[in-house]
This record gives C-alpha cells, structure tokens and sequence, in this order.
C-alpha cells in the first residue's frame, strides 16, 4: 500500500477542514443583528445552530484526521483497530480516516443497531 498517497491526502483534508474551520468560525463571530420581524430573529438563531453544528462536525473530523495523521507517522495506520488486520485499500481511498476492516465495521454497526432498539 502506498502510504505516500495516504499521507498527502490526510494532510490536504487537515488543511481544507482547518480553513473550513475558520470560515465558519469567522461567520458565526459576525454579530447578529436585531430585528422587529420574529422571522428574521428566528432565521438568525437557525443559523446561528447550524453553524455550530458544522463546528462540531468539523471539529471531530479534525480528530479524526490528527489519528490518522500520528498512525501513519507511528507506521501504525491501515491496520483494524479491532483485529489488526489490513484495512481494505478501496476503503481507505474511500476514506481516509477508517479505522476498522470491513467485518469489524460490520459487526460494530450491527451491535449498535442492536442496542439502539
């Protein structure tokens, strides 16, 4: 497996989320602005969520792109963080960040769902 190619790519996503990061931090720092319409007021207060929601998404992907990150610097990184064994490449290429195999994924999703019942 070619963990150049994996390492360029985590480092181009860490780039892109961070500066997603900023812009969206920099538009929720925007202040809000007052209006007599309930409608206009509500809007800025959808907004206003939404935009944290998009910070918390970003945030964990950043996460997530920083474990990648230090399992490829440890040569740690392709390998389930369940069994051990290889992640499949077309998943990593799919995404980046993937911890687990296939099967383990499987059965992680599958006791979730279990569980959520």
């Amino acid at each position: 497996m070619d963990l150049n190619h994996f390492e360029t790519r985590v480092h181009e996503e860490l780039t892109r989320t961070l500066a997603n990061l900023h812009d969206t931090k920099t538009l929720l720092s925007q202040p809000v602005v007052k209006s007599s319409d309930c409608c206009d007021n509500a809007d800025q207060v959808q907004q206003q969520y939404q935009l944290n929601t998009i910070i918390t998404r970003l945030n964990a992907r950043l996460k997530a792109l920083n474990i990648a990150k230090v399992k490829l610097i440890n040569e740690e990184y392709g390998y389930c963080q369940e069994c051990g064994d290889d992640i499949e490449p077309a998943r990593l290429v799919f995404d980046v960040t993937s911890t687990h195999c296939i099967t383990c994924q499987t059965k992680k999703e599958m006791s979730q769902h279990l569980y959520a019942h």
